[in-house]
């Protein structure tokens, strides 16, 4: 069983890897957003990221499944005895003592 203080480094390190990838991944569709505006012969134009929200529909359920049940249930697996796969990565973050 894993102590509150190796839990919460466990959050904090999960938590900044995943706020660095939000980061990246946002820097990289503005990165490729194509200058549509600038031409033209454009029938379409671009919708910004931010301007769309799934409110109903197939696609709401889908991510209200993931945010409701995939997600917790993996961090359940992932903070759950035996999960050699997690040990791996603080082993080689050294955040772990190898047996």
């Amino acid at each position: 069983m894993r102590s509150k203080t190796e839990s919460g480094r466990t959050w904090a390190a999960v938590t900044t890897l995943a706020a660095v990838f939000c980061i990246w991944r946002v820097g990289a569709c503005q990165a490729g957003e194509s200058q549509d505006n600038l031409s033209p012969h454009v029938k379409l134009q671009s919708v910004s990221l931010t301007d769309v929200r799934w409110t109903e529909g197939f696609w709401k359920q889908k991510f209200d499944v993931v945010k409701d049940v995939t997600i917790p249930q993996m961090w359940t697996y992932m903070n759950g005895e035996g999960n050699s796969h997690w040990t791996n990565f603080l082993l080689a973050a050294g955040a772990a003592l190898s047996c």
